[in-house]
Formats: structure tokens, C-alpha cells, sequence
């Protein structure tokens, strides 16, 4: 699948896909809680026409700020207005996975354009259940499934059960994906009417999430030569470093970068093993492997890419 590096092509490819589920209709997902897409120039003078057609994602929490609520924008794909805010929106899902954007920390304002939801309150009010998550303990976290980083990392750990309903009244979810490709979100699975829940091993995987979306900035410029399967691994990479008693959030962080620039399974090399095995409780990550070298990493590399698992040097 090509990556898009126009909004041009991006929206003309959704337009396409509303035609071949003959329906032209869709909901924009936007997030406004770092930067609003009602202030990019693309959408000037559009505030009265967004409002129109807008619905607020409702985040019941005396902690979130209704201003930073999520919201849903109306759009029929064959009507010139929407079709002008979709492409924009197209534009802005693209350019926000720029390396410049990401080192910036600018965040995704476009969470995707939905299908097949029907009423948009509806939908609203199943987001709203599923984005203000439980936790096993029975309390309660904000899930950031609007931010297309996030949804790629849970959907990837989620039971077919589970993707019915995260999804819940919707056919389908497409977003601009990490990769810059479109991704898609479907599931042939009855609805129950649920919002989704995560056990507690998925919510452990969760925390890992925003280390590793963090440690992505820094090979956004090499993109295309991560695969999907290597990120699974990068996030298992970083479970075992928790489980292995690093905590913070800077420790995973760092475990994940090397994941991504060295071997996903890095941390299973000896050279490494030895040195968490024997790490001191106040000792993190980057401290505990500040003596290896360029030279030791492309070796430790080296030896995790050898087929037969054998990393013990010679």
C-alpha cells in the first residue's frame, strides 16, 4: 500500500470508498485539544459551516475541558462544500506525520472519517462510553482512540469482541496511519452495544503506548523501512522492560528507540540480558547502557538478525 503525500489524492481515494459502500456520507473525527483544524488556513472562514455540522464527542470527567472534546463533522463526500473540508482534513491527517510536526509534538488533529455510523449522536455517545474507558480496578481512563497512533497500537492487542465494540455503530473507521497510508478499521462481528474493555494485561500494554508513539519521532524520516509487525514487537520489547522493573516513562521511551533502531529484540542479546539481570534498583535504562558503543549496538543488531536466534558471540 503507497503512503499519500497529497490531500488531493487522499480525499479523491475516500470518495471513491463512500462510492463503493454506496453511501456518500461519512463523520469526520477531529481533535482539538493540542491544535483545532477550525484554525488551519485550509478551513478559514468555515467556522459557521463546521459548526453546522458538528456533534461533540462528550467526555463525562471534571478533569477535560468540554472545549477539548472530541467532535464529529457531518459530511456528505458528493456535495462541493464537504468535499472541500474533507480534503483539507486530508491535507492535515497527511502533514501531521511529518518528522518536522512530530518533533514539534503538534499531535494528530484528524482522528479519521467514519462510515456507516447513521446518527451521528449516536455514534457521539458511543464514543464518548468507549474514550473515557474502564480499567480492570473499575477506574476510569481517557483512551485516546481519536488519535490515530493510539487506535493502531490497541486495535493490533484487541479480540474480534473487542473491535465489534470498539467500532459499535460503525461500518467502518479510516485514518491516515503512521505511514502516511490509509488504514482501515472493520470487523464481520455482531454489535452488542458496549463500549469496549481492555483486561489488565491490555491496559499494561496500553501505558507503553505513548513511549513508543514518542520514540517514533525519531525515525518518522525512515518510516518505510519499519514494518507493521516490527512495531507489535517494539511495544513487546518495552513490556518486558516494565516487567523487568523500569518504570518510568523515560526508560521506556529510550528501550523503545533502541527497539526501533536496533532490533526489537534487543533486550534479549546477552550482551543486554546480563545487564538487566544485574541492574541496580536505582539504575534506568539509558544509564545502565551508557558504556555500549556504536560498534556494540551494530553487533548486538548484527547478532539479532542472525537466523538462528544465536546471539552469544563466538
Amino acid at each position: 500500500m503507497d503512503s499519500y503525500t497529497s490531500g488531493i489524492e487522499l480525499a479523491e481515494t475516500l470518495q471513491r470508498l463512500a462510492a463503493s459502500r454506496g453511501d456518500s456520507r461519512c463523520l469526520l473525527l477531529i481533535d482539538p485539544l493540542l491544535r483545532d483544524p477550525a484554525d488551519d488556513p485550509e478551513w478559514e472562514g468555515l467556522a459557521g459551516e463546521l459548526a453546522a455540522r458538528e456533534t461533540p464527542v462528550r467526555l463525562a470527567h471534571p478533569d477535560i475541558d468540554p472545549r477539548v472534546w472530541p467532535r464529529l463533522i457531518g459530511l456528505d463526500l458528493t456535495r462541493p462544500r464537504d468535499a472541500d473540508i474533507s480534503r483539507a482534513a486530508a491535507g492535515m491527517a497527511i502533514s501531521d506525520w511529518e518528522p518536522a510536526a512530530l518533533g514539534r509534538g503538534d499531535g494528530r488533529r484528524i482522528g479519521g472519517w467514519i462510515f456507516g455510523a447513521g446518527d451521528a449522536a449516536a455514534l457521539a455517545s458511543h464514543l464518548g462510553r468507549t474514550l473515557l474507558a474502564v480499567r480492570a480496578d473499575g477506574g476510569r481512563t481517557l483512551l485516546r482512540l481519536h488519535d490515530p497512533a493510539v487506535l493502531d497500537l490497541v486495535w493490533r492487542q484487541a479480540s474480534r469482541r473487542q473491535k465489534a465494540d470498539l467500532l459499535g455503530p460503525a461500518g467502518l473507521w479510516v485514518n491516515v496511519d503512521r505511514w502516511k497510508r490509509l488504514a482501515r478499521y472493520d470487523i464481520d462481528e455482531p454489535r452488542t452495544g458496549s463500549a469496549m474493555r481492555l483486561d489488565g494485561d491490555q491496559w499494561r500494554t496500553v501505558r507503553t503506548c505513548a513511549a513508543v508513539n514518542r520514540a517514533w519521532r525519531a525515525v518518522a524520516p525512515r518510516a518505510g523501512e519499519i514494518l507493521p509487525e516490527t512495531l507489535e514487537q517494539v511495544v513487546a520489547c518495552v513490556r518486558r522492560g516494565a516487567e523487568a522493573g523500569l518504570h518510568d516513562l523515560r526508560d521506556w521511551e529510550a528501550i523503545a528507540l533502541r527497539a526501533l533502531t536496533v532490533h526489537p529484540e534487543f533486550d534479549q542479546h546477552p550482551t543486554v540480558a546480563d545487564m538487566l539481570a544485574a541492574r541496580p534498583g536505582d539504575i534506568g535504562f539509558s544509564r545502565l547502557v551508557m558504556a555500549l558503543t556504536d560498534a556494540d549496538w551494530a553487533a548486538i543488531a548484527h547478532d539479532c538478525r542472525q537466523p538462528s536466534r544465536a546471539h552469544i558471540p563466538g
